[in-house]
């Protein structure tokens, strides 16, 4: 993310000296502090639920794509910071509204709020690659292609950064043009090396584990099951589209800067939280599976009928584990009420191929589920 300030008025510590580009009631703050807002809330809501999933369900110890999630949001939350200061310094507002000092500050600003982006949707990324390692460990052929796709979005989170802090020399001519002999990359070329790289390995990483999953030694309704869960960050790649897509429209070359980069600073915003999101959605799966299973347990109660999946009827919790129904009580009837209160889930537990016979290929993914019941007597 970055912007040509060549043409910014005041950005040399000279007074504005444009022409009006609006009317003052002119403001486009409000739609990005609510964009922003709601898209934080929902990455630092599903990192919360991926880390209670975690230590509460699956009754696992935080490993490195859940530490490296953690740090997406934080880098996420400082690009949320940097958002802020950038509209109390002139973003979603004309320039000419805005004093010298403040578009200082502004560009100033910038410059940090790239740096922080670029490092939040690399560890997003970063997080998905390992959580695959520990899921498909076993399948040593997707060892390499995750090596080369880290090795990518680290490589280009380091160039990002570096050309971001460098892209003028010296550096503090990005926002004082007053100094001779000062000059810039060519801002277009930038945007462009940064977002087509950054959409090419969101796909990338998107389809990595589809042919993998879809060689395990599943039916092919639980295959594509299982490709769904790994898909739903999909719509983060839609949301980088978008994103380039408002990219092109906007002349970072305008004088009225802090007007026309609005539209691309709330999506920039909007994409690094779901990019966190997305990263998270994976993991939540044995949550979203405890909660189906008292839904239908719940429903068995109330119906009557048998819960054929997960238990022999509404007073007992078959164990799929152990094959026969944990805390079973012989007392029938209505005076008997089972609770579910608690259960541990497997998240993708991936069994090596040896295990399941000579002749296979490749692993197969298998969930465990455990339920400890209790009863009240009425």
């Amino acid at each position: 993310m970055s912007l040509q300030s060549s043409q910014v008025p005041g950005g040399n510590g000279a007074p504005p000296t444009v022409p009006v580009f609006g009317s003052p009631t002119d403001d486009r703050r409000e739609p990005v502090r609510i964009a922003m807002s709601i898209c934080f809330a929902a990455a630092a809501i599903a990192v919360l639920l991926r880390v209670v999933t975690k230590t509460s369900f699956t009754k696992a110890k935080l490993w490195w794509d859940d530490w490296l999630v953690l740090f997406a949001l934080i880098w996420s939350l400082g690009f949320f910071i940097c958002t802020i200061l950038l509209m109390n310094y002139g973003l979603g507002r004309h320039v000419d509204l805005t004093n010298s000092a403040a578009i200082t500050n502004f560009l100033k600003t910038y410059l940090p709020a790239a740096c922080f982006y670029a490092t939040s949707i690399s560890f997003s990324k970063l997080s998905i690659l390992v959580f695959y390692w520990r899921i498909f460990r076993p399948i040593k052929q997707i060892h390499l292609p995750i090596y080369i796709l880290g090795s990518i979005v680290v490589a280009w989170n380091i160039a990002i950064v570096l050309v971001v802090i460098f892209q003028c020399t010296p550096v503090n001519f990005w926002w004082n043009r007053s100094i001779i002999g000062g000059k810039c990359v060519d801002n277009t070329k930038f945007l462009l090396g940064n977002s087509v790289p950054n959409i090419a390995t969101d796909i990338a990483i998107l389809l990595l584990p589809i042919p993998f999953i879809w060689n395990l030694q599943q039916s092919s309704g639980r295959k594509l099951a299982l490709i769904g869960i790994f898909m739903l960050g999909g719509f983060v790649c839609v949301v980088s589209i978008i994103r380039l897509a408002i990219q092109l429209q906007t002349d970072f070359t305008s004088p009225d800067l802090s007007w026309t980069i609005t539209s691309f600073v709330m999506w920039t915003n909007v994409e690094t939280n779901l990019a966190v999101v997305s990263s998270c959605l994976p993991s939540l799966r044995p949550v979203l599976s405890v909660l189906g299973v008292r839904a239908k347990n719940t429903f068995s109660r109330q119906s009557g009928y048998k819960n054929t999946a997960y238990g022999k009827s509404s007073q007992g919790v078959e164990s799929r584990k152990f094959g026969k129904p944990k805390g079973y009580s012989p007392h029938h009837g209505s005076d008997t009420d089972t609770h579910i209160v608690s259960a541990e889930v497997d998240e993708y537990p991936l069994v090596h191929s040896r295990s399941e016979g000579a002749n296979s290929k490749m692993g197969g993914i298998q969930v465990d589920r455990e339920f400890r019941v209790t009863e009240d007597r009425r």
